[in-house]
């Protein structure tokens, strides 16, 4: 190895380290731009699963909306028919929304064969609910169990966007709010809505109703906690927020609380039911309309902080990439005067070199350097002049 690169020229060599240095700034280079490229990725990714999210939450909406509704029409209320037709013309709508989302950002058959199922069974729903042939109990259950599967393909559109994972505290917590806390606080209190509707319709309630209503209460009072606790926690990481939801948050914090209160006070507590099942149901779809609206303001301040990520990442991945780029170019540059430098001395030194042996002494020598390469050419037009004396003593001697 030693006597291949012994015998290797001046260029060569240089070249030769050259190449190992590029090798070994080659890596960490990749790295880094590898880091910051999934960065960006990431932030694509995430920024992919808020069409589909937004999706869903309008479908949750509407579905909530047509079991309260249709538990209302199956109880015997007829002037609600005509509304929940139209809210089931919505529903269809949504569902197209959200296939043509699904399938514009988050090409996942998981995702499209959940999505396809929601749609066929709300298909049999609706078709039971207008022609009556479904009890106001049992349209309660498959409602309940069609936005059920709803709040997973949410959840499931949340874990493979990669919302799920998303490192700023800011965001992080309006995740948590708007696509998961919120949602389920609106299912709670709209199951309260359904339920409660029936049972003012019928005007009686039984123990395990009661029951099972302040079961919905609970949920709801916790779903109201965590989706309130995160929105107070993404105001303090990010203070600009407050300005963007502070006035709908405070409205549905309001519109929530008088929700929560309503199915205990005008039935679990009450003696009879003597309160009228409209206004219970206007109070509720209220509270819940709260917290929908909340949902569009803060999720489309989340779009916003999401897509201005992608913005800000791409920018630190091209200005990495330009770093390195200027970097790389200074670096060869440098490399290349260095080793024109100094393989042009030494050049020049090994001509002078074999003309000095061949006895001319008439080459004018001139360093232009003042490093070692330099010297050595200084040392040699001196010894070039040592032995021009030289000769000339010689002959005057003779």
């Amino acid at each position: 190895m030693q006597g291949f690169i012994a015998n290797l020229r001046m260029w060569q060599k240089f070249t030769l380290v050259g190449l190992f240095g590029v090798v070994m700034l080659a890596i960490p280079t990749a790295l880094v731009v590898k880091a910051n490229l999934d960065s960006v990725n990431a932030a694509h990714a995430e920024e992919a699963g808020i069409g589909p999210s937004g999706a869903v939450l309008r479908l949750i909406q509407l579905t909530q909306q047509h079991r309260g509704l249709s538990a209302g029409f199956l109880a015997g209320n007829n002037s609600l028919g005509q509304t929940r037709k139209g809210k089931q013309a919505e529903l269809e709508q949504a569902l197209g929304k959200l296939s043509a989302a699904l399938s514009d950002s988050l090409e996942e058959a998981a995702l499209t064969a959940q999505a396809n199922k929601i749609k066929q069974d709300w298909q049999t729903l609706a078709a039971a609910v207008s022609s009556q042939t479904i009890s106001a109990q049992d349209s309660l259950q498959q409602h309940t169990q069609l936005v059920a599967q709803q709040l997973a393909l949410l959840e499931n559109i949340v874990d493979i966007s990669g919302l799920a994972l998303d490192p700023d505290a800011a965001s992080h917590h309006m995740i948590s709010a708007v696509l998961g806390d919120l949602p389920q606080l609106t299912e709670n209190l709209g199951q309260a809505r359904a339920l409660g509707s029936t049972l003012l319709t019928r005007g009686e309630a039984a123990a395990a109703d009661k029951v099972r209503l302040n079961v919905q209460g609970s949920l709801a009072q916790y779903g109201f906690d965590n989706a309130y606790s995160s929105f107070n926690k993404a105001m303090v990481a990010s203070p600009g927020l407050k300005t963007i939801i502070d006035k709908p948050l405070t409205a549905a914090r309001i519109a929530a609380e008088q929700g929560l209160r309503l199915p205990s006070d005008k039935i679990v507590q009450a003696e009879q039911l003597n309160f009228s099942p409209d206004e219970y149901f206007s109070v509720m779809t209220k509270a819940i309309d709260a917290q929908f609206d909340l949902i569009t303001v803060a999720f489309n301040a989340l779009g916003e902080m999401l897509s201005q990520r992608v913005q800000d990442r791409q920018q630190m991945l091209w200005a990495v990439a330009g770093v390195i780029a200027v970097l790389s170019l200074l670096a060869l540059w440098f490399a290349v005067q260095v080793t024109r430098s100094m393989v042009g001395t030494i050049g020049r030194s090994l001509n002078i070199a074999q003309r000095v042996a061949s006895g001319d002494l008439t080459s004018t020598i001139q360093a232009r350097s003042t490093d070692e390469t330099g010297q050595l050419l200084q040392a040699l037009g001196d010894m070039n002049s040592s032995l021009i004396n030289i000769v000339a003593q010689v002959r005057m001697g003779t």
